[in-house]
This record gives structure tokens, C-alpha cells and sequence, in this order.
């Protein structure tokens, strides 16, 4: 029965598994690690290949960047992209990289005074036609690690 279960939830062939994690890993970073309130900083977005093999995704789907545990029960997010857009798609070369960079607004409602700890999600649903064929390759979520940025 385990085995089983190992072989239908495991993603053994390249091929046959379309879990974007298994094939991107995300990272992000800022261009500072300190900032007054009220600033802007750039925050640089990388997707790497993390196979052998050529790989097509979408960039452009829904990102959110969040701060968990700002107080007790409360997480903090700030949405950069709401919508997804599949009229870009990105070819990516075994180990190869795609960078975007984003322009962020330090403000109240997303940083707070002191250390900040932020990592971002990446979600690119599932598309599938009429028929149920599947139109994108790359599906789910990525979790990118965790930055740290202080503010003044």
C-alpha cells in the first residue's frame, strides 16, 4: 500500500509531473538592507531551472510577498501581481535563470518599524480547454526563502 501511494504522489518521470516545484526553485532579495519608512527599495526576483531539461512557465502570475506572524494571528501581505497573465511565457535552459525586478514602497501597511521577515509566494493555476487538455505544463506554488530588511 505504500509503495503505492509513493508511486502515484512522487513525480519519479520528468515528464509526467506538471507540480511547478519540481522543476523552478524561487528566490528573491532586495537591493538594501536598510530603509528609511516612506522609501522605495527594488525587490529582485529569480527563477531558476532546477533540471536537466528545457522548461516552459508563466512569470507573470499571481505574486504576493508576506510577512508572517506580525502579531499575534495576523500575517501581513502585499499583492504585486493580482492577475495572470499567460500571453508571456518564459523557456528556461537546464540551470538557466529569469530575473524581474519590482519597484516596493515602504510603507505601513505592508512594513513595520524594526526587522522585517519576508518571503514571497508564486501561484500559476492549472488551464485546461474544453476538451480537459491541459494548456500549461507548470502548475501550483512556489515559496521562495526568506529575506530579512530593517527599517528605520
Amino acid at each position: 500500500m505504500v509503495v503505492l501511494y509513493l508511486f502515484f504522489t512522487m513525480c519519479l518521470p520528468v515528464d509526467a509531473c506538471t507540480s511547478i516545484e519540481h522543476y523552478v526553485n524561487l528566490s528573491i532579495k532586495f537591493d538594501k538592507d536598510t530603509i528609511c519608512m516612506g522609501d522605495t527599495l527594488n525587490l529582485i526576483i529569480e527563477y531558476r531551472n532546477k533540471t536537466i531539461k528545457d522548461i516552459e512557465f508563466y512569470p507573470d502570475c499571481y505574486q504576493v510577498l508576506t510577512q508572517p506572524f506580525v502579531a499575534f494571528g495576523i500575517d501581513r501581505t502585499l499583492v504585486l501581481n493580482e492577475v495572470s497573465n499567460f500571453n508571456i511565457s518564459i523557456s528556461l535552459p537546464p540551470n538557466g535563470t529569469y530575473n524581474q525586478k519590482i519597484v516596493v514602497k515602504s510603507d505601513n501597511t505592508f512594513l513595520h518599524q524594526g526587522l522585517n521577515n519576508i518571503y514571497m509566494y508564486y501561484r500559476c493555476p492549472e488551464l485546461k480547454g474544453k476538451t480537459g487538455k491541459k494548456y500549461n505544463k507548470l502548475y501550483g506554488v512556489l515559496k521562495s526563502n526568506v529575506v530579512n530588511i530593517y527599517v528605520q
